[in-house]
């Protein structure tokens, strides 16, 4: 797909001017003793790209929240339409809004209700919680964690042909005094971690349709998180080690990897064939450019050497139900996109553009008097606006983009020193 740009790079012939005003316009000019000269003036997009951030994914479009927007978004894959949702009660778990479905999941009550939006077909369904705390949603499925007078903790699920009043899961097991945690999950499974008092780890694989544990394995060390496929399930713990399983055998050996990258904290998904990785960008990046995100990389799930998919993404990596997966990146602000990523049984993963995510507009620095920003520039470049190593990208939103990136150019009449302003 073509790059888009911004910068339409208009330049005016005030030439003309003269020409057709005549004697009227020389006496202006003879008078002033100056003359008007053209120049090109660009309007500045933000360097660093628009926030979006993806909460879900289903077959019809997914959930985001978006800078400059306020609330929720359901966007549609086949059309780019947009329904705006409002503020939707949230936290930062994976499910917690929905996952893995076109349901979104509006949390009335944590403790009493929520409601369960299909954005395809317009319905909303009420669920009622009798026992425990909500913890999230996938498909159709709702989770909690109840506990008893004992201080003993239990999932229970609502929903998707649950009993009106929930099922506790069976084979959970008992004496867990300490809350569990939800990794992840998909339509089919949640994955949820809890400790034994003598500290060991578990990752405990729940059935959603029976409701029942179909899955252990003992960790010696804290998981951060987990990604799922139709056949593996990988987790990680830290920045840097992840572990890859066979869901079909849990108890076989894991394959080791690296996670790709050099700094910032991994959001880790699957596509196909491939474990994708994305980043946070810290602080203090060791290149200025990455202020705009970290690299997008993807390394084989067997092992094998890293590949770059996008230069620059932020951290929204959310699984689709087709087996791909939703990032948001692009080479510039200018270029900044929804994309999906697919294992088509290349060398590399694929990366698809599916929505715009259109750059903010520059704000002026404190004392600016303009908002466009020249190019080039007629004076010095404020100490802002330069970079702080050579050939690294400035570390501020105020950077003025040259011809060919980001910026709309529009063509302007300088008047001279000594020519009458009018």
């Amino acid at each position: 797909m073509a790059r888009r740009t911004t910068a339409r790079g208009v330049i005016a012939a005030l030439a003309v001017l003269s020409a057709t005003a005549g004697g009227i316009t020389g006496a202006a000019t003879a008078s002033a003793g100056t003359a008007l000269a053209a120049e090109k003036v660009f309007q500045s997009n933000r360097y660093a790209p628009r926030a979006d951030r993806i909460r879900s994914a289903g077959p019809s479009g997914y959930l985001h929240a978006q800078e400059g927007r306020s609330g929720y978004l359901w966007t549609s894959y086949a059309t780019g339409a947009t329904t705006e949702l409002g503020t939707l009660p949230s936290l930062e778990v994976p499910g917690y809004l929905g996952s893995s479905s076109d349901v979104v999941a509006q949390v009335v009550s944590p403790t009493g209700k929520v409601v369960l939006r299909d954005m395809t077909a317009g319905t909303s369904t009420d669920v009622i919680l009798t026992h425990g705390t909500y913890q999230a949603t996938f498909g159709t499925h709702v989770l909690t964690q109840a506990r008893d007078a004992d201080g003993n903790r239990t999932p229970w699920l609502y929903g998707a042909g649950a009993p009106a009043e929930g099922t506790p899961v069976e084979g959970w097991p008992t004496g867990i005094t300490t809350d569990f945690t939800v990794l992840g999950g998909d339509s089919t499974t949640a994955v949820l971690n809890y400790a034994q008092p003598n500290g060991m780890q578990h990752l405990m694989l729940v059935d959603l349709a029976t409701a029942k544990v179909t899955g252990d394995v003992t960790l010696n060390v804290v998981p951060t998180g987990v990604a799922l496929s139709a056949d593996r399930l990988v987790w990680w713990s830290g920045l840097w080690s992840a572990h890859v399983l066979d869901r079909t055998d849990l108890s076989a050996p894991a394959t080791a990897l690296q996670l790709p990258g050099t700094e910032g904290t991994p959001s880790v998904g699957i596509a196909g064939n491939w474990l994708v990785v994305a980043r946070s960008v810290p602080a203090s990046p060791h290149d200025w450019v990455d202020k705009s995100g970290e690299r997008l990389m993807a390394v084989p799930l067997r092992g094998g050497d890293p590949v770059t998919l996008l230069r620059h993404a932020n951290t929204s990596l959310v699984t689709a139900p087709d087996g791909g997966l939703l990032a948001v990146g692009g080479t510039d602000s200018g270029d900044w996109a929804v994309r999906r990523v697919a294992d088509t049984g290349g060398a590399a993963p694929t990366s698809t553009e599916l929505t715009e995510v259109p750059p903010v507009a520059a704000r002026a620095s404190t004392g600016c008097r303009s908002r466009t920003a020249r190019w080039p520039p007629t004076r010095p470049t404020p100490a802002s606006w330069a970079p702080t190593t050579p050939g690294r990208s400035p570390p501020t939103a105020h950077r003025a983009h040259p011809p060919g990136r980001t910026g709309t150019a529009v063509a302007r009449a300088r008047t001279q020193p000594g020519t009458a302003a009018r």
